[in-house]
């Protein structure tokens, strides 16, 4: 069994976990089973894993494996048949959609607030006590059930989370106590394990100890750590063969020196520190890997195909939701990813074609970041043509590409670019500021074949050509053609032969 481990499926997914899904389904579609492993909490798992695509048995959360609730499908519980707030005894007062009050008496005793978009189904149960103080929290999973209850102090702080089994008994319970001016967990109690009860000090001394356990439990089991986040954990297994690390974005913002630049802070442990504990880092470009290898020549490097494309996906369809002159830029909104690189680039172009628009699509790494780039826009003049659209799962995203007529990119450094391959697939010519490593080779984009490998300071050498793509059809189809014949080497079973490449390696 392949374990892929992440820290959890968030709700605005990352590109990381886009390709572990997709590894994910890919492996499993050739027999070789495959589960997408998370350590966090999160109710909303069940949404969250459809969102990718991905199957119940396909995915194992920490929590979910000592609840004994993995194999737990959806049964919606609705707040008016709530065992422990009965109708004919309490009243209950509907005055939003979003939310619930429930009296006796006149007082009230308790409120439901609803799952988010759902109707009436139980998301949590605050109870009141006589001083109307919030004493205990019941938070329900999005399947239909009471996963864990919250305790708070007199004052209003949280004491302890106690997680559930399906019995409604604790197996967990983590205890939080104010230190350094701050409340934080300070215990996690496994409670009667197999007979045994284990503290540890923090989330993940549990998580490794729930990774051996289920490295004991599989002796074919095959550890791949997905983000950089799990690497020290990972490293630490000692009940499995191999691991497995995978890299897929560029390990350095030093573009230029990647041999010798600073590393991201996140990369650190795993290339500097417990590296040589994994029998193979995986990254998504042979130039990084050669980068890579040069730079530690004591650790084993190889290439990965990191994302994959499924039939559905390949198949050309007539695409009538295209708009005329419209680019989209596909990513985090970030200083990292360069989108101010993107307003320069319209900025260009307007001077020659007028009526041309820009979409953003993703989700921004703050607040702040989002407003500061709303005001760049707007004080560039581009208010008119530019447009932020909320980031979506990946349906959200394949509308978004539908009507695009060009995607581009202006990152200074890739690991490949997922959101590129997914370009491909939708037949869309691609403008791409030259960058380690999406434009080292020609895998993805082929300058004047499939789009523009540009560089943003010297526009006199590429607005010609983009002119000629956004308002000549005829161009325009040329090299959506060589995008979709590109598109071709992400298939399944090119994948398939790249993971036999990589476990022949193992030994």
């Amino acid at each position: 069994m392949n374990y892929l481990i992440n820290e959890n499926i968030f709700t605005l997914n990352s590109g990381t976990e886009h390709a572990q899904a997709r590894r994910i389904k890919m492996l499993n579609q050739s027999g070789q089973s495959s589960k997408f492993v998370t350590r966090q909490y999160n109710r909303y798992l069940d949404r969250d894993r459809q969102n990718l695509d991905l199957k119940t048995d396909q995915i194992i959360n920490m929590y979910d494996f000592f609840q004994g609730t993995l194999e737990r499908t959806s049964q919606p519980q609705n707040l008016r048949d709530l065992p422990s707030l009965p109708l004919q005894k309490y009243h209950l007062e509907n005055s939003s959609p979003d939310y619930a009050i429930v009296k006796h008496h006149g007082r009230q005793i308790s409120r439901v607030n609803i799952l988010p978009a759902t109707i009436g189904l139980v998301g949590e149960v605050l109870y009141n006590d006589r001083a109307d103080n919030v004493t205990l929290r019941e938070n329900w999973d999005w399947r239909g059930f009471c996963s864990s209850i919250d305790r708070f102090m007199p004052d209003g702080k949280l004491s302890s989370r106690q997680f559930l089994n399906l019995a409604g008994e604790v197996v967990i319970e983590v205890v939080y106590m104010v230190g350094a001016g701050e409340l934080q967990p300070t215990q996690w109690h496994l409670i009667q394990y197999h007979g045994r009860d284990y503290r540890f000090k923090t989330e993940n001394e549990l998580f490794r100890f729930f990774l051996n356990e289920l490295g004991r439990l599989d002796p074919t089991a095959l550890f791949i750590s997905e983000r950089r986040s799990m690497d020290l954990i990972v490293a630490q297994i000692e009940t499995v063969k191999h691991k497995i690390a995978i890299l897929h974005e560029a390990h350095t913002p030093d573009s230029d020196h990647p041999q010798q630049g600073a590393l991201y802070p996140s990369y650190q442990p795993l290339l500097e520190s417990v590296g040589s504990q994994f029998d193979l880092i995986l990254t998504a470009t042979n130039e990084q890997c050669s980068d890579l290898a040069q730079r530690y020549p004591s650790l084993r490097f190889a290439r990965v195909q990191d994302t994959t494309l499924f039939a559905p996906e390949l198949a050309i369809q007539p695409n009538d939701k295209r708009i005329a002159r419209h680019l989209l830029w596909l990513g985090r909104l970030s200083p990292e990813r360069n989108p101010e690189g993107a307003l320069k680039l319209l900025k260009q172009i307007q001077s020659q074609v007028s009526d041309v628009t820009l979409e953003f699509m993703g989700y921004a790494q703050s607040p702040e970041y989002l407003e500061q780039f709303k005001k760049k826009i707007i004080q560039m003049g581009l208010g008119q043509v530019v447009f932020i659209s909320p980031y979506g799962g990946p349906k959200q995203v394949q509308v978004a590409l539908q009507r695009a007529s060009i995607l581009i990119s202006t990152a200074p450094g890739e690991g490949q670019g997922m959101h590129l391959v997914e370009g491909l697939a939708n037949g869309l010519p691609l403008v791409v500021v030259e960058n380690r490593y999406t434009t080292q080779n020609n895998h993805i984009i082929e300058d004047g074949q499939n789009g523009l490998i540009i560089n943003l300071k010297q526009p006199k050498k590429w607005l010609p050509a983009l002119q000629i793509i956004l308002e000549d059809e005829t161009a325009w189809v040329a090299l959506q053609q060589q995008s979709y014949h590109k598109a071709q080497a992400f298939t399944v079973a090119a994948g398939i032969k790249n993971w036999q490449a990589i476990l022949a390696q193992l030994g």
